[in-house]
């Protein structure tokens, strides 16, 4: 399964940074892949900030790239993205060689340079935002001991197990529950399954952190990613010791702590003079992609929300004091902004379940968006559409499940391609609703909501999530860039020439879409429905994950059969030995889902 990242590049004119730079080790050449710098004077001023922004996998809502350049003024100058390999070696396994991340920035770098060389040169400040939980790990000599497991990866849900049972303070202390998409349960699994690399593990650092370290040498990690790792308390935004202890851990294997404003260790000289840079570019504290995409819409006070329709689907909302929600899987998080907190719900496939139906139908996004909304349009009632689960990798809020799989219900010989296409946009909207009811069970105060993310552009989606949670939402000029533009403002705060939150202002708006009764009245139905559909599947899975950690010799499907709900005796088989029940066997880390046969009894 190939996938991309998108990394994307946004620079910005801003005032020097007054701060020193620390020493850094020596960096090979990098005439691999830059050409020779361009060193000029500049005849602009020396003025300037940088921004990076990657995510796990490209949106193709659009063929617009986030922006790379822009002034002090926010104002965009040019752009640019690279695509990565996405490597997905087994069902429920995601992962990215860290080493590609760093070699697409500097390939956008040049382009950059290329293209507005002045500018280029000018920079001063770099921000970094990008995809949260990834654990890439280093050992003394900061090699890279495995491919980073990706924030998506759900592997790890019996070390979560582990650690709710071994710590019963760890949801009161970290502020959430162990979830196989947060950084600690990855580690577990790797002590587990291949000690051997757990052993020489000197530091960890999530994905953005290890781009920083590419570029200045340094280990730094901001508040709001590290709060996804379950090793911060995040009450007190600082490491806990004994939330390290679970994972035999201590400070040391941490990156050094800083707010998402704070300016952390410059490019080192030497580099930044092979790139092109002024040997003065602090990089910012930056943030995890969520946190900049809402600190890009200007919500960073509590009566603010923002709606994320991008690869997966977040409905965030500030709050001014720590608070959580664990049985309903809210996310309680540091913002990127000092003393401020967030909660957030996380579906795990938003804009990815439109890329996939895309795929298997040979349809482009935008053909399918149209036949979508014709059918809602004109032939939508409460019971003539299926009803789709988007769950293409697990789900975390407010279900957290990791072996949850999507599903169509309700189809017959008279379903059309256009009703199929439209279940997966609604079952989109059905689990941002199901998010935000978790998030507003605890923080109801919000006055407006934003929306960001490449699903942002299609205004029949926004209207059909909006009609789905009854709230209207608010489109931004640039609401596609969120995330890009919160670490470009996070940068400017790093210079300290911009003080307070007025960095953060509100995108203009392009407008507003406000609920539409009667589609709202006939989604209410169908979301009951959908629930209840839900809540059986999740049964069902309940049941089947027994099959992933079976011993070989241990397992008869009776055990199975006889835990079913009440909806029929199955056998569940595979093409592997019998026992002497003449029950099939299955096999330990061998088979999921997609490969067990059922069969009626």
């Amino acid at each position: 399964m190939n996938k991309a990242i998108l990394v994307s590049l946004l620079f910005l004119t801003l005032i020097f940074a007054r701060r020193d730079c620390l020493k850094y080790a020596e960096r090979e050449s990098l005439g691999r892949i830059l050409d020779r710098p361009i060193r000029q004077d500049s005849t602009l001023s020396p003025n300037g900030y940088f921004f990076i922004h990657y995510d796990t996998t490209e949106t193709n809502i659009s063929e617009a790239s986030p922006p790379d350049l822009i002034d002090e003024n926010q104002k965009t100058l040019s752009t640019h993205t690279e695509n990565i390999e996405l490597l997905n070696p087994q069902i429920g396994f995601y992962e990215q060689d860290p080493e590609t991340w760093y070699e697409a920035t500097l390939k956008c770098f040049l382009k950059i340079k290329q293209d507005k060389p002045k500018e280029f040169y000018s920079v001063r400040s770099i921000g970094i935002s990008g995809q949260m939980h990834g654990a890439t790990v280093l050992d003394r000599n900061n090699n890279i001991l495995h491919p980073c497991i990706l924030w998506n990866d759900t592997r790890s849900m019996k070390q979560c197990v582990e650690m709710e049972k071994n710590y019963p303070q760890l949801q009161e202390e970290s502020g959430n529950i162990a979830m196989p998409g947060f950084t600690a349960p990855k580690i577990l699994w790797l002590k587990e399954n291949k000690k051997e690399i757990f052993n020489k593990i000197y530091k960890i650092l999530l994905p953005k952190d290890y781009l920083r370290f590419k570029l200045s040498g340094s280990y730094f990690s901001d508040m709001s990613d590290a709060s996804g790792t379950l090793w911060l308390n995040v009450r007190q935004r600082k490491w806990s010791d004994s939330l390290l202890n679970l994972t035999d851990l201590t400070i040391e294997n941490m990156p050094e702590l800083v707010e998402g404003t704070a300016p952390t260790p410059c490019v080192e000289n030497k580099l930044a003079k092979e790139i092109g840079f002024d040997n003065k570019v602090i990089i910012a504290g930056g943030a995890g992609d969520q946190a900049a995409g809402a600190a890009g819409s200007g919500v960073v006070y509590p009566s603010q929300s923002v709606i994320s329709l991008g690869t997966s689907g977040v409905y965030f909302s500030p709050i001014e004091n720590f608070s959580s929600n664990t049985d309903e899987a809210v996310h309680s998080f540091c913002h990127c902004v000092p003393n401020t907190w967030h909660h957030m719900s996380v579906m795990l496939s938003a804009t990815n379940c439109l890329d996939w139906i895309c795929t298997i139908t040979s349809l482009d996004i935008g053909t399918a968006l149209k036949l979508a909304e014709e059918f809602c349009s004109n032939d939508l009632t409460e019971n003539n559409a299926p009803y789709f689960l988007p769950y293409l990798s697990g789900e975390r809020t407010p279900h957290n499940s990791a072996d949850i799989r999507a599903a169509f219900h309700q189809i017959n010989t008279s379903t059309s391609k256009a009703a199929i296409l439209y279940s997966v946009l609604e079952g989109v909207a059905f689990g941002i609703k199901d998010g935000f009811k978790a998030v507003e069970a605890i923080n109801k105060n919000t006055d407006e909501t934003y929306i960001v993310g490449g699903g942002s552009r299609s205004d029949f989606w926004i209207n059909l999530v909006g009609s789905a949670i009854n709230k209207p939402i608010i489109i931004g000029e640039d609401s596609n860039l969120g995330p890009s533009l919160g670490a470009a403002r996070l940068a400017m705060m790093a210079t300290k020439n911009f003080a307070g939150k007025d960095v953060f202002k509100k995108m203009p708006i392009r407008k507003e879409i406000n609920i539409d009764k009667k589609l709202s009245e006939i989604l209410n139905k169908r979301y009951a429905i959908w629930s209840e559909i839900v809540s059986t599947n999740l049964t069902i899975a309940g049941k089947l994950k027994i099959i992933k950690n079976i011993n070989d010799n241990s397992f008869n499907c009776k055990e199975i059969n006889s835990n079913l709900p009440d909806m029929g005796k199955f056998l569940y088989y595979t093409n592997v030995p019998r026992d002497e029940n003449n029950h099939g066997l299955i096999l330990r880390n061998k088979i999921n889902y997609s490969s067990v046969v059922l069969k009626r009894l």
